[in-house]
């Protein structure tokens, strides 16, 4: 009782000495362990630099400290090995053609409606389609009966005419008869032997002929057909292409147009194996 009541008096903490030791060793033993990391760090960082393992570019390399010329050296004597021999040629530069490519189509020079120059009946077409002709081969034969009976009755005339004419002049000649009389009949000659012409003209067209040589493209007409004469008429005789020269039609492009010029060569192949130059 009274050691009690004198600590009391003094006003001293009252705290049990077990107390304070354990405070003291937890204090010392968190200095302790912060210091055993440091260490145990820095000893793994020293172990790691003289290992020699260095990592560059996610590639482990091990390199031997002290044996750094000698790696090089290996490393180029193995590149050596790997060499190989070649062969080198000098090249000179020369002037090239240039060559452009088209596809395109062939078209005749002329494409011709040969038309009737005269009416008439088709008696005869001797040719087909697709024939090459030469210039004045028959294409289409008209009926001539009526052409020859025309020209039969204006020879006719004409003989008449000149007979008449003859009688007038000697008339003339005697005094029986006036000059007009053989003025006018030496005209009505003149006008029969027109007539005449005209009609062997128009018998000639019965016979319708080509106009060039080239190739029979189409024959319109039929035996039995009539045709009229002129462009105005119901068909042609026949259709003719002339292929002498022929025309090679194709497409450039507004990149390669500027590189051609007039007179240029070329060399054209044709489907059917032809090769024009």
């Amino acid at each position: 009782m009274t050691s009690t009541s004198e600590h009391e008096k003094t006003g001293g903490p009252i705290e049990d000495k077990p107390e304070r030791k354990n405070r003291r060793t937890h204090r010392l033993l968190g200095i302790r362990t912060s210091y055993l990391w440091a260490v145990l760090f820095t000893g793994i960082i020293t172990v790691w630099l003289l290992s020699g393992e260095i990592i560059v570019g996610g590639q482990n390399k091990s390199v031997e400290k002290g044996a750094g010329s000698t790696a090089v050296a290996s490393t180029r004597s193995d590149e050596s090995k790997k060499l190989f021999k070649v062969q080198t040629r000098i090249i000179l530069a020369r002037p090239r053609d240039a060559h452009l490519v088209l596809r395109g189509h062939t078209e005749a020079e002329a494409r011709v409606s040969v038309m009737a120059e005269t009416s008439g009946l088709v008696k005869k077409t001797p040719v087909k389609k697709g024939t090459f002709v030469e210039k004045g081969t028959l294409l289409c034969l008209l009926e001539p009966a009526a052409r020859r009976a025309t020209v039969e009755q204006y020879k006719a005339a004409l003989a008449k005419a000149r007979a008449d004419a003859e009688a007038s002049s000697k008339l003339a000649r005697r005094g029986f008869a006036g000059k007009l009389k053989a003025t006018s009949d030496a005209a009505l000659v003149n006008a029969a032997q027109a007539a005449y012409e005209q009609a062997l003209i128009d018998l000639e067209r019965t016979r319708i002929k080509a106009p060039f040589s080239g190739i029979v493209e189409d024959m319109p007409s039929n035996v039995g057909d009539y045709l009229v004469a002129g462009f105005g008429g119901n068909r042609a005789c026949a259709k003719m292409v002339d292929i002498d020269p022929l025309i090679i039609v194709t497409e450039v492009s507004e990149r390669d147009v500027s590189n051609l010029n007039p007179g240029m060569a070329a060399k054209i192949s044709l489907v059917t194996g032809e090769h024009i130059a």
